[in-house]
C-alpha cells in the first residue's frame, strides 16, 4: 500500500514503513533510533530499521491488528465509551511526548488508531521535533532548520515548505 511519501507492508505480524523520499531522512533515522530506545505507551513498538544500499529507508514496528484510524472509526459502530478510552490513550501518549519536550509534526486523524477493544494509538512517529534539536544537536529549532536548508540533500521545495509554513521558531 502506498501513501504520499511512504509505502507500507505487513509481513509476519510486523508493519514495514518505507520512505519514498529522502527528505529529512537523517532526522527521521535519529527519531526512530530514539523511539526504539525510549518506547512510549500507546504507540507501536519500533523493532528495527530498514536500510537500502546502506542508507536508512524505513523501519519495522509492531502491527496493531483489528484497528482503524480515528477518521474511519467516526463512521463505524464504536461506542462512546470506546472512543473516549481511545482518545484518553492518545492523550496519555501525547502527554508523555510533551513531558520529554517532544512534539509530533504530523497530527491528524489518520495518524491515530483505535482497536476493537477501544485502545488508542499514535502512528507516524518518525516526525518528532525538539528532542533531536535540543538533546542531539544542542541548538534551537530555528538554527537547526537553517542548517538543514544549507545542505544540498534538502530539496528546494522542502525548504520553501518549511519557510512558508513557519516550521521553525525564532
Amino acid at each position: 500500500m502506498a501513501y504520499q511519501n511512504s509505502q507500507f507492508y505487513i509481513q509476519d505480524g510486523k508493519f514495514h514503513k518505507m520512505f519514498n523520499s529522502t527528505d529529512f531522512i537523517y532526522e527521521k533515522e535519529r527519531n526512530v533510533v530514539f523511539l526504539m530506545n525510549n518506547p512510549v505507551n500507546h504507540t507501536p513498538v519500533i523493532r528495527d530499521k530498514i536500510y537500502v544500499r546502506q542508507q536508512f529507508a524505513g523501519y519495522v514496528m509492531d502491527y496493531i491488528s483489528n484497528a482503524v484510524t480515528f477518521r474511519e472509526a467516526f463512521m463505524m459502530d464504536f461506542t462512546y465509551e470506546k472512543r473516549l478510552e481511545a482518545i484518553l490513550d492518545v492523550y496519555e501518549a501525547l502527554k508523555a511526548f510533551h513531558d520529554q519536550n517532544l512534539f509530533l509534526g504530523d497530527i491528524h486523524s489518520d495518524n491515530f488508531m483505535i482497536d476493537q477493544d477501544g485502545h488508542g494509538y499514535i502512528l507516524d512517529l518518525e516526525v518528532i521535533y525538539e528532542e533531536v534539536i535540543l538533546r542531539l544537536h544542542n541548538q534551537s529549532l530555528n538554527e537547526y532548520f537553517i542548517k538543514l536548508m544549507r545542505q544540498e540533500d534538502v530539496p528546494y521545495f522542502s525548504q520553501l515548505f518549511i519557510l512558508e509554513n513557519h516550521l521553525y521558531r525564532t
